[in-house]
C-alpha cells in the first residue's frame, strides 16, 4: 500500500511519540494491515450488500468487526500491549464517532439498501457503496487510531487507555481536528485503484478468518490475531 500524505504525518508523529524506534519494516507492516483489512472489509460488506432490507446492517456489523481487527494487528506491528476487550472498545467508539460526524456513511448504508431491493444493477450498485464504505471506514479508524496512541503512547512504550468517557472525549478531539471528508475521500480513491488493480479482486478469492478478517494459510488452525478455531 502507497502510504497517503494523511498516514505519512500521522507515522511521522508515532515514530516521535515512540523515542524514533518506528522503523521501515514496521511502517510498511501498519501500511500493509491497513490495506489488507480495508480490502477484507470491503469485501465483506459487498457480500452484506446484496441482501435486501438487512444488507446494510450486516455490512455495518461486519466493518465493525474489521475495525478491532485492524488494531490488534496494529499494535502486534509496533509492539504494543493491549488487549482484545480494549481494543474492541476503542474500535467501537472510534467507528461510532465516525459515522456519527460523517453523515455521508449513514446516506451511503441508505442508498445502498434502497439499491439492494433493485434486481442486478441495484444489486451492482449496493454492493459497490457498502464497498467503498466498508473500506474508507477502515482507512478512515486506522488514522484516527494512530493519531491516538501518539497522544496517550508512554515514553517507555507502553500504552494504558481507560475505557470510559475520558477516551472518547479524546477520541472526539481528535476527530474534530482533522479532515474526516478528506479522509474518506482518500479511502475512495484508494478502493477506486484497487478495483482497477485487481486487488480487489485477489482479495475475494483469499484465505480470510471468518470472525476478524485476518489472512492464514490453508492447514492453519487458529487465527493468529482473534483465535478462532478454523477447523470448525
Amino acid at each position: 500500500m502507497k502510504i497517503a500524505p494523511f498516514f505519512a504525518k500521522v507515522l511521522v508523529e508515532l515514530d516521535k511519540a515512540m523515542q524514533g524506534t518506528l522503523n521501515g519494516t514496521k511502517i510498511e507492516g501498519i501500511a500493509e494491515t491497513i490495506s489488507h483489512f480495508a480490502l477484507a472489509s470491503a469485501v465483506a460488506s459487498m457480500a452484506a450488500a446484496v441482501i435486501p432490507g438487512a444488507g446494510g446492517a450486516m455490512a455495518a456489523i461486519a466493518q465493525a468487526g474489521f475495525v478491532w481487527a485492524t488494531y490488534v494487528k496494529i499494535n502486534k506491528t509496533v509492539g504494543l500491549s493491549m488487549t482484545t476487550e480494549t481494543a474492541k472498545f476503542l474500535a467501537n467508539a472510534i467507528a461510532t464517532n465516525i459515522i456519527t460526524q460523517y453523515g455521508a456513511l449513514m446516506a451511503g448504508h441508505f442508498v445502498a439498501g434502497v439499491l439492494s431491493f433493485i434486481p442486478l444493477f441495484g444489486s451492482a450498485g449496493a454492493a459497490l457503496a457498502e464497498g467503498a464504505i466498508g473500506y474508507g471506514l477502515i482507512y478512515a479508524a486506522a488514522y484516527v487510531y494512530l493519531k491516538l496512541i501518539s497522544r496517550v503512547i508512554k515514553p517507555d512504550g507502553s500504552i494504558q487507555v481507560a475505557e470510559d468517557d475520558s477516551t472518547k472525549k479524546i477520541i472526539e478531539e481528535i476527530m474534530n481536528r482533522e479532515d474526516m471528508g478528506g479522509l474518506f475521500r482518500e479511502g475512495a480513491k484508494q478502493f477506486k485503484e484497487a478495483r482497477t488493480s485487481g486487488a480487489l479482486d485477489r482479495a475475494m478469492k483469499a484465505h480470510n478468518c471468518p470472525d476478524c478478517g485476518s489472512p492464514f494459510n490453508p492447514g492453519d488452525h487458529f487465527c493468529s490475531v482473534c483465535g478462532k478455531d478454523l477447523t470448525k
